[in-house]
């Protein structure tokens, strides 16, 4: 005869994942896993000031790796009005 788990019938716990402090955009015809921006989104976004980002490589190098600050997206999807 099988015994009672305690936890039986009880919901598993809500785990939340610490949020990143950078995200990398996704690959070009992906969203992203975070908010569901596009690549070319987040450069549109990046251009008009609205979300904050840095471009980190070696110096003399022509091509680094673009980190979007995720706070930035998280305030710019904040301040945008609510609609139905």
């Amino acid at each position: 005869m099988k015994e009672k788990n305690d936890t039986e019938g009880i919901a598993p716990s809500v785990v939340y994942e610490t949020p990143p402090v950078w995200i990398r955009p996704p690959k070009d015809g992906r969203e992203c896993r975070h908010f569901g921006f596009s690549r070319t989104g987040y450069y549109d976004l990046i251009k008009r000031g609205h979300i904050a980002s840095k471009c980190v490589k070696d110096p003399g190098k022509l091509k680094g790796v673009r980190l979007i600050n995720y706070q930035s997206v998280k305030n710019y999807i904040e301040s945008l009005p609510y609609t139905e």
